[in-house]
This record gives structure tokens, sequence and C-alpha cells, in this order.
């Protein structure tokens, strides 16, 4: 069965040595600690595990889980224990180990949809079959404890997984004495979903958690629709991340925008506080201009460039500003003075120039007029 899987998230068996003793299976060195340990050492120390990251887990726990049902292999004992970290690395993936529980799939190959499982072919399993599986029983699902299984049971144990990885907790610990059967029967119907640890997790992932841990078979996804369901979550967690993120920069510049709109249409007298009042400001930006315009209008006008500029002076509360501003304004009026002493002499040279023409027109027309008599008496 170990030879029928290839998959990054399942170990892999390189080779086999017999003797006359033992079988010896040899596999890859994992370094990390399994799922278990991670798990009590995060919890224990106070901290949680993010819910991204418990889906991520998740997701790779159903990897390793369809992998094998396609394969025709069902692991039944897919507990936190069996999954190893491949190292101590951060962010290492996780494997899947110990196939001493595993059974082939004979009555029915895998059925990745609801629609087209059947529970009437789930492959018988012997009741004493159960005798050698320990401290497992809070992860096996209630048909394994019948005396049947299929892929759908190993969907029931990644869900309970789920749910330690989302809060910490099993969902199905029961310290009370009873049969094996019995127990399982029971805890399967007992999933808390109501308690505190659960108001931080998003209701997608709860959902999803519940699918995977529906007593009955037939009403239980399969490992494709449970991978297909937790990457679904990522996505609009990612999303909802994404969101938050940009709607964050989206407040702070609707609060900064609002706190400069205030500060323009403050009506309180103190504007002299913000560039965009200053007196110094506009009146600068007024004189680099003019020495620039050659237009006569009036929105280039000295006189208008003048008065803006003294009545942005009166606005100042500071007397020496408003005489070094009127010091400045002392050039403006001098170009005023200039342009209308070249319009006064420009006005000047052209009646001269048009009496002069008059004139040199009058006198032409009289020596015409003097030839033109000359010539009649003539004849």
């Amino acid at each position: 069965m170990m030879h029928r899987v290839s998959h990054e998230f399942v170990m892999p068996l390189l080779a086999t040595y017999q003797t006359e003793e033992e079988m010896m299976l040899v596999t890859p060195y994992y370094s990390g600690c399994d799922l278990f340990d991670y798990i009590e050492q995060t919890y224990e120390s106070g901290n949680q595990i993010p819910e991204q990251d418990a889906l991520v887990l998740a997701a790779q726990m159903l990897s390793a889980a369809e992998a094998l049902h396609r394969a025709g292999v069902v692991h039944l004992d897919i507990k936190p224990e069996n999954f190893m970290f491949a190292s101590k690395e951060m962010g290492s993936d996780l494997v899947l180990v110990d196939f001493g529980s595993a059974e082939p799939m004979k009555l029915v190959s895998y059925a990745d949809t609801m629609e087209r499982y059947d529970p009437r072919l789930d492959d018988q399993l012997p009741l004493e079959r159960l005798n050698r599986v320990t401290g497992t029983a809070n992860y096996l699902s209630p048909e394994v404890a019948d005396g049947r299984f299929s892929s759908r049971s190993d969907v029931f144990s990644v869900g309970v997984c789920l749910y330690t990885l989302l809060t910490g907790l099993c969902p199905f610990a029961n310290e009370d004495v009873c049969d094996r059967k019995d127990h399982i029967r029971a805890v399967a119907k007992r999933a808390d979903f109501e308690c505190e640890d659960w108001e931080r997790v998003s209701q997608d992932s709860i959902d999803v958690c519940k699918w995977m841990l529906r007593p009955d078979p037939q009403l239980r996804c399969s490992t494709t629709e449970a991978l297909v369901a937790l990457e679904t979550c990522l996505h609009i967690q990612k999303a909802n991340e994404l969101r938050m993120r940009a709607f964050g920069r989206f407040e702070r510049t609707r609060q900064q925008s609002i706190s400069f709109r205030q500060s323009l249409l403050d009506t309180t007298g103190e504007t002299s506080e913000s560039p965009y009042h200053s007196a110094q400001r506009a009146a600068s930006r007024i004189l680099d201009d003019a020495p620039t315009r050659q237009e006569s209008g009036p929105y280039h006008s000295p006189d208008r460039a003048a008065s803006r500029i003294l009545d942005l002076a009166r606005e100042s509360a500071n007397q020496p500003e408003v005489d070094s501003l009127w010091e400045k304004v002392t050039p403006v009026n001098a170009l005023e003075d200039a342009v209308s002493q070249a319009e006064s002499r420009w006005e000047d040279a052209l009646s001269q120039a048009q009496s002069s023409c008059q004139q040199r027109r009058e006198k032409t027309l009289e020596m015409i007029n003097s030839d033109l008599n000359a010539a009649a008496n003539s004849r």
C-alpha cells in the first residue's frame, strides 16, 4: 500500500529488508516534531494557532489523505501524532506516517463527491481489528466502531484534528469508563461548537469542520470536497486580510482629508497656522510672477496685485510684516508709473505723426490743384 502512493505529504517507502525475525522498512528521516507536540506546546504556552495556519495544516492533511484514497487505500489512524513536520525549519510541511492500520478499499473505488458515494458499499472491518488501535478512539469515526470503513472515515479523523488545531481542545474527550464501541458512537454526536474558543474563528471554517464531523458518512464530505472547501476558506481569509489592509489605508487617508478640510473651513480666525492661508506665501507668489507678466488685462494689473497684497497684509497681526510687504509693493507702484508715462509718450508721438501726415497731404493737394489751374489757363 505504501508503494501505491507517491505524494509530497505522504511518507515514501525507500526500500525493504527481510531477515528471519523481522521486516525492516527504510523511510526518510524527518527531524521535526509531530503535530500533537506542536499543538500542545503552542496552547500550553498561552498562545493560539492562527486560523489561517490551522487551515493550511488541515489542507496538507487532507491532501495526504486524498492521495491515499485515490490510490485505493484508507489510513484509518489519522491523528496529530501520525503527522510529522519534515524538518525543524519554520513553515515545514507535514508528512503522513505510520501505515500500520491502513486498509485497502475492496468493494468500491474512491468517490470524490457525495453523489457518487454509496454507503452500502462500505468495506467491512472485523470488530476485533479495533483491539490493536491504541489511544486513538477519540479520532475514529462512528462507522469504524460499527465494523465498516470508507474513505469518509479518514475525513472524520481530519475533522477532529482541525477542531483541535482551531481551539486546542478535543471534541470527543471522554474519561468515563465505557466500551470503546459505545464510546465512539456516543462522542460522535457531541461536538461542541458553542464554546468561547470558537468566537475568534470565522463561520466558514466552522461550517467546514461541522461538515467533516457529520456522524453519517453519506452526509459527510469527501477528502476532495473538504480540501476544496478549506482552500476556499483560505482564499476568503486572504481576501479579507487584503480588504482590511486597504480599508485601513482608506480610513487613514479619509481622516487626513477630513482634518485638512476642517483646517480650511475653520472659522475660529486662527488660519495663519496653515500654509495655505499665509499672507507671506500669497504675496511672494504674486511678486514673483509680476515681472514676467506682459498682459495689460485686469487680472494682471499691478493695481490688483498691490491691492491683493495689502489685503493679505491687513489680515496679519504682525505690523512689521505689513511694513515689509509694503516695501515690496513699492516697486510695483513704480512699474505702474513707468507704464503710464510710456503710454502718454506713445499717444503724443502718435498725435504728432498724424498731424504731420495731415499737413503733408494738404500741401500735396494744394500743389496738384495749382498745376491743374495753370494748365487750364494756358489753353
